[in-house]
């Protein structure tokens, strides 16, 4: 799984789907593994990110050229990972 600096490496028009925004470490394992099948192979980030109401862990997936790209992709993912609305 990469980070937030490969997020920063990508294209600066590009954009990425957010899958969730977990409160902690075992939120996002639990969620990896609940999801491993679909997410398998597939190009996944984790940034973290602190502020005053706490931490967050914010999953990205893919790296897209376009909206239309990116709108696509969420609508071939599983359901279940199309639960909170990428």
């Amino acid at each position: 799984m990469a980070d937030s600096h490969w997020l920063l490496q990508q294209e600066a028009a590009s954009l990425t789907v957010q899958l969730a925004g977990l409160s902690s470490e075992e939120a996002v394992k639990a969620f990896l593994t609940q999801h491993a099948t679909a997410l398998a192979g597939k190009p996944v980030a984790l940034t973290v990110t602190h502020t005053i109401q706490g931490t967050r862990y914010n999953l990205f997936y893919g790296v897209f050229d376009s909206l239309e790209q990116a709108r696509t992709a969420i609508e071939a993912l599983p359901t279940e990972l199309r639960t909170n609305q990428p």
